[in-house]
């Protein structure tokens, strides 16, 4: 699906001595798509 955008969120959270990284990608057409994203970032 050309030209389909997605959202890529980044959450920091203080945690002990470090710092707590959350990443969360939305907004996929449909699991398909998903789906064959999760798997090329392997």
């Amino acid at each position: 699906m050309k030209g389909h955008k997605t959202v890529l969120t980044v959450e920091l959270k203080l945690s002990g001595n470090g710092t707590q990284l959350r990443l969360t990608h939305a907004g996929f057409p449909d699991e398909n798509w998903r789906d064959q994203h999760e798997q090329s970032g392997r």
